[in-house]
């Protein structure tokens, strides 16, 4: 075999271990952050799916004390009740959207980016240390 610049085998198989561990322990440093970003839009996600089912059951809780003045009297009491009501699930829909469509953004959790780097880099290392 013949050395390139004085190294052994040996100092070559080190510096290709040196290398692929620096650069996993970055790749798992990257992955880590897109975790840490991911979770955090999944914590607004739900924030928000709960504030929308709270303003959907205070809603829920109108229209039935709305339908329970509508059967006791005629008219105005029962119609005010049903608009609040119909107003905060309408609200709460809303909310329960918006978090719907922010869970959906923190899921997968590790990005097709860093999956396709990880891949690369280790085809890159392959091809370095096999001749």
């Amino acid at each position: 075999m013949a050395k390139d610049k004085g190294e052994s085998m040996t100092d070559a198989l080190d510096d290709v271990r040196e290398q692929t561990v620096r650069l996993v322990r970055k790749e798992l440093a990257v992955v880590q952050q897109e975790m840490v970003d991911s979770a955090a839009r999944a914590k607004s996600g739900m924030m928000l799916l709960g504030g929308g089912g709270a303003l959907m059951a205070y809603g829920t809780g109108a229209v039935v004390a709305g339908t329970v003045a509508a059967l006791h009297r005629r008219l105005p009491p029962w119609a005010s009740a049903i608009v609040v009501g119909g107003g905060l699930i309408s609200a709460g829909g809303a909310l329960a959207v918006a978090g719907r469509r922010e869970l959906r953004q923190a899921f997968p959790v590790v990005s097709k980016e860093s999956t396709t780097r990880i891949k690369e880099d280790a085809l890159d290392i392959m091809d370095r240390a096999l001749p």
